[in-house]
């Protein structure tokens, strides 16, 4: 097994997550990389919520495989904004599939392989679209949902195309609902801004018991 250039890729990969607020996202995100000899660790951070998303990458001979997507959230927001608590989920999920993309392109991997339990394959299976083969299957850890995500640039480009027309849907559902949402609607006039003063440092052992954390995409957003 061929391991990973950790320092490489912790430079490539917050160079990449800078580059996207200049890409008209709703919110803003750091990246963090952790590393044991036989696998990494990442963790997307979206600033303004307390929102992350933690991933465990192990390189294979022939792909990626992904054995943890851990989802922490702040639930303070959804009782202050419907809407936004749905947009902050929907984005930072598939800014962490923009990541995998990035990953596998740069140890020259088209397809990888997501191995996880059903709480965790629930925040990804609403995105089906995006990958080519979902199954469950038993194994030593026990029941594990395996997904395929396939990673050439043609099918990097099929997914940034369906992206962004989730966002687009998104983006329209935020303007129409801000008229009665007035936490919305504050916010999208002051971009950027912290929604909670309290926040703090995440560290990989913060992460709870996600099994009752299961993101629910709306079919509005989800259509193709």
């Amino acid at each position: 097994m061929v391991y990973f250039n950790l320092h490489q890729i912790a430079h490539n990969l917050k160079t990449y997550v800078k580059s996207w607020n200049n890409n008209g996202l709703i919110f803003s995100y750091e990246s963090k990389i952790g590393a044991t000899k036989s696998q990494v660790t990442l963790c997307l951070h979206q600033k303004e919520t307390n929102f992350s998303i933690f991933m465990d990458m192990e390189e294979q001979k022939h792909c990626l495989r992904i054995t943890r997507f851990a989802m922490i959230e702040d639930a303070r927001l959804e009782s202050l904004s419907d809407a936004l608590y749905d947009t902050a989920l929907i984005e930072i999920v598939l800014q962490a599939l923009s990541l995998v993309f990035f990953c596998a392109e740069s140890q020259e991997h088209e397809e990888v392989v997501f191995i996880l339990p059903h709480e965790e394959a629930c925040h990804l299976t609403p995105l089906k679209n995006s990958f080519e083969k979902v199954s469950s299957h038993n194994t030593i850890d026990g029941k594990r949902t395996f997904l395929t995500l396939y990673t050439s640039p043609y099918d990097y480009d099929n997914f940034v195309k369906h992206a962004n027309t989730i966002k687009t849907k998104v983006r329209q559902e935020l303007w129409k609902l801000q008229r009665t949402d007035y936490f919305l609607r504050q916010y999208l006039q002051n971009p950027r801004q912290f929604l909670f003063i309290e926040l703090t440092d995440l560290k990989e052992q913060d992460v709870p018991d996600v099994k009752a954390n299961i993101i629910v995409l709306s079919k509005l957003v989800l259509e193709r």
